[in-house]
């Protein structure tokens, strides 16, 4: 016999259905032309159980951006941690983040939708608390093994961050992201080689 569902796992479950309707709404339309009445008929939901889990309609699309954040430093952590060699894993982190770029909810949701419904200050609150601690602990293990010196591991983390995130939008908004991918690619190492000793 089928053990029925605890009211909470009932909850965890429309969470999630909501969220993935929502991201998917989000990376294929943009936050703007995305109607909330829309979302909730295909989930299958009225409003006050959208708002029994969300304030509003920037409450959800915030949770979307960062299990989106969450989603992609996992996968940026598997990259990096397949490495052996410090250089190595702070090249796969970097690479990883810029890929991401080719995919619609990393262009739409988090580089272009994000800053502009979240604001600068949270889209950069979100950011430091997700990819940013990544690159920041990269940096340091390169620093720790004495492979790059800098005066500054603060400095040099929000230089590249600032960098990367800007190429990303760069190759999320080419014609030909691939090739914009492998350009952004080759220059950031070029970049980076000039920090090792």
């Amino acid at each position: 016999m089928k053990k029925a569902r605890t009211q909470e796992e009932r909850s965890q479950h429309t969470m999630t259905a909501v969220l993935d309707i929502a991201q998917k709404h989000f990376a294929e339309m943009g936050y703007g032309s995305v109607s909330t009445e829309a979302m909730l008929k295909e989930a299958g939901l009225t409003r006050g159980a959208l708002y029994h889990h969300f304030a509003n309609k920037q409450g959800l699309f915030e949770a979307v951006v960062t299990r989106i954040q969450e989603e992609l430093t996992d996968a940026i952590a598997t990259k990096s941690e397949k490495e052996d060699d410090p250089w190595d894993a702070l090249l796969a982190g970097c690479f990883a983040w810029l890929e991401s770029a080719t995919k619609p909810e990393t262009q739409r949701i988090l580089l272009v939708d994000a800053p502009a419904v979240l604001g600068w200050e949270r889209w950069q609150e979100l950011d430091a608390e997700h990819g940013a601690s990544l690159l920041a602990e990269g940096i340091e293990a390169l620093v720790s093994a004495g492979r790059i010196e800098v005066s500054s591991n603060e400095a040099l983390l929000h230089l590249l961050n600032g960098a990367m995130n800007q190429a990303a939008l760069w190759v999320a908004q080419s014609p030909e992201p691939e090739k914009a991918l492998r350009e952004a690619e080759q220059v950031l190492e070029r970049l980076l080689e000039g920090l090792l000793k």
